[in-house]
């Protein structure tokens, strides 16, 4: 009998967590005794928040959200919904392994047969950046659709009323009704028969505005809104690095002191040539 592993995800941040966890079981060499991803994770979230290495290409956070508004619009029901949801999801595999930029492909490998879908990578990521506003997680979301709905026409029936005596329309009331931003662009006509990695001028400047609104003291935000694309190994090697915050600065050599010190610590790992920051690493201003 072929063993089983089983988990719960008690929200959106700890089923990535625990999906990228999983990930590293792919690899060659998947150990952590010394506790750095920790460390890791920890900056990581500060630094690139919303953002993960098992994610591939920026447009998904695109596609997700589409897929799961067209579904909301066909007030598709609870019992059908994650099927329907999934089933396009898989449908986007063979559009995208027919453009140009195939490497980013979920299901490159296994095609639609893949076990992990995108929506499970980006969700949290979605919601970091507030192109998600439901607050449950993947699941829940799915589970409570039928109930969006009834608080949708219950909403519309009381801005009917209001819309009557000539009273203002509680946006806020709106607002929690939706599950998705009411700005994000509209999907392209063939999608998701036809689809690919580039994105158009407004996808492009409503995503910066979401990272800008969600994650303005980031270094991510940084990147997307002062620097041009830079393929670089480390941070300190990016050609705008002079340029960083002294705040950014300052937590890159926290992280790589924190990874030298459990290195130190060991005793038994052979130590690196570098006390507290690798070579290249310019010093603080």
């Amino acid at each position: 009998m072929p063993s089983v592993l089983a988990w719960i995800d008690h929200d959106s941040k700890a089923r990535e967590r625990t999906l990228r966890i999983l990930s590293l079981f792919q690899e060659k060499e998947s150990r952590d005794e010394l506790g750095l991803g920790s460390v890791r994770d920890s900056f990581a979230d500060q630094l690139f928040p919303g953002t993960s290495t098992i994610q591939t290409r920026l447009r998904y956070m695109l596609f997700v959200p589409w897929i799961y508004h067209s579904l909301e619009e066909k007030r598709l029901p609870a019992e059908s919904f994650s099927i329907q949801a999934d089933k396009l999801e898989r449908d986007l595999v063979q559009p995208l392994m027919d453009s140009d930029d195939q490497a980013g492909v979920f299901g490159k490998t296994a095609g639609k047969r893949l076990k992990r879908l995108p929506s499970s990578v980006y969700w949290a990521g979605l919601g970091v950046w507030g192109i998600r506003i439901t607050p449950f997680s993947q699941d829940e979301y799915h589970r409570r659709i039928d109930e969006t709905y009834r608080r949708r026409n219950t909403l519309k029936a009381l801005e009917k009323d209001a819309k009557v005596r000539g009273d203002d329309i509680d946006v806020e009331q709106r607002m929690a009704t939706l599950s998705w931003h009411p700005r994000l662009p509209a999907p392209p006509e063939d999608f998701p028969g036809a689809v690919n990695f580039a994105l158009s001028r407004e996808e492009a400047e409503f995503i910066l505005d979401r990272i800008q609104v969600a994650c303005p003291n980031s270094l991510l935000s940084f990147l997307a809104l002062h620097c041009e694309p830079a393929d670089t190994q480390a941070p300190w090697e990016h050609p705008d690095y002079g340029s960083f915050s002294e705040q950014h600065k300052e937590k890159w050599v926290l992280f790589l002191d924190h990874s030298a010190a459990k290195l130190r610590w060991t005793g038994s790992w052979a130590m690196p040539p570098f006390l507290g920051k690798p070579e290249g690493v310019p010093p603080l201003a």
